[in-house]
């Protein structure tokens, strides 16, 4: 999958990654975020990636909320 923010293909074979998620202002720190992401991890059935920037301290700290880890890489390329 190509992320055009960081310029890089990720390849993650039989994984999921989850990519491009935007919350309105008028829902945030409401907690539909974490709602959307949990409800998601349920209806899949393999390990599961997020993309995120750096600089997205919000959903950063949502995703590590939801049991998420951050990781620097993984097979990028």
């Amino acid at each position: 999958m190509y992320v055009a923010e960081v310029d890089k293909i990720f390849k993650v074979d039989g994984k999921d990654i989850l990519y491009d998620y935007y919350t309105p202002e008028e829902f945030r720190r409401a907690g539909k975020f974490h709602q959307l992401i949990e409800s998601t991890l349920i209806h899949l059935n393999a390990d599961t990636f997020v993309f995120a920037l750096d600089n997205n301290i919000a959903s950063n700290k949502g995703l590590q909320n939801v049991g998420f880890r951050k990781s620097k890489e993984y097979k990028l390329r």
